[in-house]
């Protein structure tokens, strides 16, 4: 049973509360967390507030701690208890002026996930897909001819190697506030890092094949970076759509399998 002592930190609200599903409605705010789906793996939250411009909120468990900015509509975003079992510290904050942050919600939960790895197949904020996404309709129509994880994963990592190259520019136009829209980087053509990893574990999440985001830094990359993790045959194998694109598209070998000696995990999604 998920905790349900609830701590918010405001003066007035009006409180609704139905087992794992609180909504908090203030005069122009609306702050909804619904930890129905805690078992496998996933939170949703649903923030609005006219008179606010950037929100955030916060996952934690233990010292690891990860920060997501909310979009601020009337839709709910999904976001990835990926730390394990469990106590998590959810908080949301609300931007009151330059870099200062007031919270606004917070939970402490009690999470104990179903299957660890099916966590990565689900739909979440920076790893977006539905069955209206051509990048999904994309990925059926790849892998409709194979018979195995990696055989699709395969079918799927060509067509972007092949097909998406890297927009050198993007990189100094967006900020921290940056998601990646898979569909908009199909349909450009173009995208950094964020985007290939992005794009390669929403179409194989689309087929049922395990697959995650992941942050960090690459012997074989200058800066930080973002690759994937691919779960064939009983265990994680690290892809790196981005760094094989450069070398397709300048006529240089690569291997859709890299050695994990060549890379560090700060975040993974």
């Amino acid at each position: 049973m998920v905790n349900m002592f609830k701590k918010i930190i405001l003066l007035v609200a009006i409180f609704v509360s139905m087992m794992t599903f609180i909504t908090l409605v203030f005069a122009e705010r609306i702050v909804e967390v619904d930890t129905t789906d805690v078992d496998e793996g996933i939170v949703k939250v649903l923030y609005e507030n006219e008179d606010v411009d950037k929100a955030k909120f916060m996952i934690q468990k233990d010292s690891k701690k990860y920060y997501y900015n909310l979009k601020n509509t009337d839709k709910t975003e999904e976001f990835t208890l990926q730390m394990g079992d469990g106590e998590y510290t959810l908080v949301v904050y609300e931007n009151i002026s330059g870099t200062k942050y007031r919270r606004v919600y917070e939970d402490t939960i009690n999470v104990q996930i179903k299957d660890n790895t099916s966590i990565y197949t689900k739909s979440v904020q920076n790893i977006k897909y539905d069955e209206d996404s051509e990048a999904v309709e994309l990925a059926k129509k790849l892998t409709e001819d194979a018979d195995t994880d990696e055989e699709k994963a395969k079918a799927i990592y060509k067509y972007i190697v092949k097909n998406i190259e890297y927009d050198r520019n993007k990189i100094k136009t967006i900020d921290s506030s940056y998601v990646p829209d898979i569909d908009e980087t199909l349909e450009d053509g173009t995208g950094i890092c964020y985007d290939y990893s992005s794009l390669y574990a929403a179409m194989l999440r689309s087929v049922d094949v395990k697959a995650k985001l992941v942050k960090g830094n690459s012997k074989l990359i200058d800066g930080y970076h973002a690759w994937n993790e691919v779960y064939l045959d009983g265990k994680w194998v690290i892809v790196d759509t981005t760094y094989d694109a450069y070398k397709e598209q300048h006529d240089r070998s690569y291997t859709f399998k890299k050695s994990a000696s060549k890379y560090t995990t700060d975040k993974e999604y």
